[in-house]
């Protein structure tokens, strides 16, 4: 059976933008579904993340039937993760994704310890059936090369919205049926 997990990004909560929408859009329907909490601003790394999600590897949640939604900084650490972790899952949907500096020094001392080498996310090839990137014309935080360059490293099917921002409730995403509809077809074909 398949199960979701929603993963924040860079000092977000699990009840920031369109994440408890599409919680409850899943659990409606009958699917499990977990969005984690992880320790934000001077409290974020990496290995503190690292910590809380193998957690849920070591109980046996994160499998091959999982299919992680990430947003920002979220999809760099879960990318990062299932290579480290060598771990098999279905998929994963990025939602601004990068490893790269932002355009706000004070998130790059935040997210230092998360970024690591291309040839490391490469490497998720081996352990997704699909990995999907959707990505906005004007996010105010990453430059868009940057994040062309993170969808071609993770070789990424892209989706690219017009004039979404950071695809955050910022820009006004409290909900985000491009997601829903996207994660339906997906598992029609998965």
């Amino acid at each position: 059976m398949k199960n979701y997990f929603i993963i924040h990004g860079t000092s977000a909560s699990q009840y920031n933008n369109w994440f408890p929408w599409l919680y409850e859009k899943l659990t409606e329907k009958g699917e499990e579904c977990i969005v984690p909490q992880f320790p934000i601003n001077e409290h974020q790394s990496y290995k503190t993340w690292k910590t809380i999600l193998r957690g849920y590897f070591d109980a046996g949640i994160i499998n091959e039937d999982t299919i992680f939604v990430c947003h920002s900084l979220g999809c760099i650490f879960i990318t990062r993760f299932v290579v480290e972790m060598r771990i098999k899952i279905s998929g994963i949907i990025s939602v601004c994704g990068f490893n790269s500096e932002t355009l706000r020094e004070e998130f790059n001392v935040l997210n230092e310890s998360f970024l690591t080498k291309d040839k490391v996310l490469a490497k998720i090839s081996n352990f997704v059936k699909f990995y999907h990137c959707i990505y906005s014309d004007n996010d105010p935080y990453l430059k868009f090369e940057d994040l062309m360059h993170f969808a071609k490293i993770v070789n990424a099917k892209v989706h690219e919205i017009e004039n979404s921002g950071h695809i955050n409730s910022e820009a006004g995403f409290n909900e985000f049926p491009f997601i829903w509809e996207l994660l339906d077809k997906i598992n029609t074909i998965v």
